[in-house]
């Protein structure tokens, strides 16, 4: 079977999900937002329809722009229980229809990741996560493919060890491309049609030069979908010179005094924000993906439940910020989000 055809089973298996209930709880959010968004009042109606799961909150590699590699997160960093995943997916699995199961660092240093991706489909939920590939052996892919795992992201930052590893610190691009063949031959072996392979290149000045030959690269290994990456900074001063030269693929302007600007002018609404939400290893219900230290929480499922959670004032409270003063909230500062 074909790469394309790889392609359209995919898209299928996103159509496959959406049930009749899901499809209106979409609808109450999109028309909601819009409403919202023209000023007439603030009208919140609907569930996410999308969530993000944290396995764990940690990883094997120190990239210099992660905060779970270089261990610079504020917040605790553990793995989550089934326990927790379990009370998630009652409580979103209803509404949702797609839930990306990676927050903050590596999901397969979880030992029974595969557990979740089987959790999840059990709910028919369409399952993705983000890996740097260090962990897809053949037990490993294996048990992912038999889980039913719909999309895996593969980050694959250079076409050399040299190039790979000036971002990807204490990583082996050798385990990442045997990474790839290896899922791959799982699929192929098992006759499965899932996942979908994307391979994942964040676009780089130290990289960029390469961009032009990591569909070839990538393809050649197997996979499917290949996707070039706008780099995330911290540091506006961009001491170590990650935005690439090329303003295409950057999120990014110098201004003359060399400092960096997000294109974005932030304006004030955000479907992401109004339909999504993430879950911490613990249980913390963040806004989204760039509340990273879990500043913004508006609750934990620890102690409180999902539907008093996504009432609360805490969160209405920052929806109600997004509307009318974007810039002003910290972790959207950095958002591409238009």
């Amino acid at each position: 079977m074909g790469t394309f055809l790889y392609r359209i089973h995919d898209f299928l298996a996103l159509i496959k999900v959406l049930s009749l209930p899901r499809i209106v709880n979409y609808l109450k959010l999109y028309l909601s937002y819009w409403y919202t968004r023209t000023g007439f009042g603030f009208i919140k109606a609907g569930k996410p329809a999308t969530f993000s799961f944290e396995p764990i909150a940690s990883c094997n590699l120190q990239c210099p722009e992660c905060p779970a590699g270089l261990h610079e997160l504020t917040r605790n960093q553990g793995m989550a229980s089934y326990e927790l995943f379990h009370t998630v997916l009652k409580a979103l699995a209803p509404n949702a229809f797609y839930t990306t199961i990676y927050f903050q660092g590596e999901p397969l240093l979880h030992p029974h990741f595969e557990e979740f991706v089987r959790m999840a489909k059990e709910h028919k939920l369409y399952t993705a996560t983000s890996t740097n590939a260090h962990f897809l052996d053949e037990v490993n892919a294996q048990a992912l493919v038999i889980a039913g795992l719909n999309r895996l992201i593969i980050s694959l930052d250079g076409l050399d060890q040299k190039t790979y590893e000036k971002y990807r610190r204490g990583g082996d691009l050798q385990k990442v491309t045997e990474g790839i063949k290896t899922i791959r031959r799982a699929r192929t072996e098992l006759k499965a049609l899932t996942p979908l392979i994307v391979v994942q290149f964040i676009v780089m000045k130290h990289n960029e030069h390469q961009m032009n030959d990591v569909r070839k690269f990538a393809y050649d290994l197997g996979a499917d979908v290949v996707e070039l990456k706008t780099a995330q900074i911290y540091d506006m001063n961009d001491p170590n010179e990650i935005i690439p030269i090329n303003s295409k693929y950057s999120r990014y302007n110098r201004d003359q005094n060399g400092l960096m600007h997000l294109k974005s002018s932030l304006p004030n609404h955000c479907f992401r924000v109004w339909s999504s939400t993430v879950i911490s290893w613990d249980g913390k219900v963040l806004p989204c993906c760039y509340d990273k230290d879990g500043d913004n929480a508006y609750g934990n499922l620890s102690t409180t439940d999902f539907e008093s959670i996504i009432s609360s004032n805490q969160a209405s409270g920052f929806q109600h910020r997004i509307f009318s003063g974007r810039k002003e909230i910290e972790i959207c500062r950095n958002c591409p989000e238009k």
